[in-house]
């Protein structure tokens, strides 16, 4: 039986963060987990027990009355379409379309 504990999940994080601070250190946190794709996205290949820690510190950084951060779970990501500007982030073994 396959160690799912290990198993590392394609994450898309975004956010909306109203005040620079806490703005600024959510994006080195997230800088630490992935790559900063677009301004307020990150790609991220993590572990469940990654996915918690992230969510934690998370909680901690910004305001839980005016911010908002998104972690999209993107099951079965094989192939990234990209169109214009930038690039796939390697650690994820896909194939750019």
């Amino acid at each position: 039986m396959k160690d799912t504990s290990t198993d590392k999940k394609f994450i898309v994080a975004a956010y909306d963060v109203v005040k620079n601070k806490p703005r600024v250190k959510l994006m080195k946190l997230l800088k630490g987990y992935g790559e900063h794709v677009q301004k307020s996205v990150f790609e991220c290949m993590l572990t469940d027990e990654q996915i918690e820690r992230l969510k934690q510190h998370i909680k901690r950084l910004i305001d839980l009355d005016e911010d908002s951060v998104r972690l999209y779970v993107v099951p079965g990501v094989q192939r990234i379409a990209l169109i214009g500007r930038g690039e796939v982030y390697r650690e994820k073994q896909l194939t750019l379309i």
